[in-house]
């Protein structure tokens, strides 16, 4: 029932990894062959990946819950094992991955277990690759102390520089919890005004324009919070340094850039060419405030961006305990 498969094109590089795949599965060699050139694009990865076109090959196995994948007669054939790049599948099961590069022919393969969830974050993801796997073997590792006169000096600064960049993706882990969320008061529908005669039409009617003007309302009251709240006077401590600060204002601009996100949204505009047609007053309103977020999101960019070459500056005493 499949397509029919070349095995003319199978080199001896694609054997050598079809062996460590059957190995680590326990599957025998033609399965995992069969199944690489059954896989989607399997037949042109295999090809690019011995061209060095592309540098990574997924085998992916599920003997619980096979794959189905699309025969040469339209019908979906179950397959345990399955050949990917990972770009376009959102795939679970353990894994075998092989990475080549153009500059050494060497091969890197392991193996792990991966689960697609659309809970979390891309951050949180590498946050946990980073804090669970890259900084343990960092951090025993024993190959920084061959021929190095300051290899010691310089291992440590690197693992500084890591933990504050793992501190880093935390914090922005954290900000995005926080954007700003935009709800509809459920009042209204929009989503069939498409055109700026379609907003004239819609502005006839008295009713609906009042409705939209009341969304419009709300927006802005939430937009006025947040800016608001970027205006605040704090009061530090002496001992503070630049780092708590340049979260603060990280976190603002995170506030501020979801807000700016939203303006520049369809439906955003959608509403603000219907108050146009309209020639409502909130327009007033909104300009003012449109006024306010630019200066304010110019602000929080500034000082973060400043903080930020600040705490380079101090990255340095922390790291000599001065």
């Amino acid at each position: 029932a499949f397509r029919k498969l070349n095995h003319d094109d199978v080199t001896d590089e694609h054997r050598k990894i079809f062996s460590i795949v059957s190995y680590h599965f326990d599957l025998t060699e033609d399965e995992v062959e069969n199944s690489a050139l059954c896989s989607p694009d399997g037949p042109e990865l295999l090809k690019n990946f011995e061209a060095s076109k592309t540098s990574v090959l997924l085998f992916f196995h599920q003997k619980e819950k096979p794959f189905l994948i699309e025969s040469s007669v339209g019908i979906e054939v179950p397959l345990s094992l399955i050949l990917t790049d990972g770009k376009n599948q959102g795939i679970n099961g353990y894994c075998m991955y092989f990475l080549k590069s153009e500059k050494t022919p060497n091969l890197i393969c392991g193996r792990l277990r991966a689960r697609c969830s659309e809970e979390g974050s891309m951050a949180a993801t590498v946050n946990s690759l980073l804090k669970n796997i890259y900084m343990p073997s960092f951090s025993i590792g024993s190959d920084w102390t061959k021929n190095e006169l300051k290899a010691e000096k310089n291992r440590n600064a690197c693992l500084d520089s890591f933990k504050h960049f793992n501190k880093y993706i935390e914090a922005t882990e954290e900000n995005y919890k926080h954007i700003v969320n935009f709800q509809d008061n459920g009042r209204i529908d929009i989503s069939g005004v498409k055109t700026f005669e379609d907003c004239q039409k819609f502005a006839i009617f008295d009713e609906k324009v009042l409705l939209v003007e009341q969304l419009m309302a709300d927006w802005i009251r939430i937009i006025q919070e947040v800016i608001a709240e970027s205006s605040q006077i704090r009061m530090e401590a002496d001992d503070v340094g630049p780092l708590h600060e340049l979260r603060y204002w990280q976190y603002i601009l995170c506030r501020l850039s979801s807000v700016a996100d939203f303006v520049q949204s369809d439906k955003f505009h959608t509403v603000i060419k219907i108050l146009t047609a309209a020639q409502s007053r909130i327009l007033k309103l909104w300009a003012e405030q449109d006024r306010k977020l630019t200066d304010k999101i110019n602000e929080a960019r500034d000082n973060v961006k400043y903080l930020q070459q600040l705490e380079k500056i101090c990255q340095k005493f922390y790291e000599n305990d001065m």
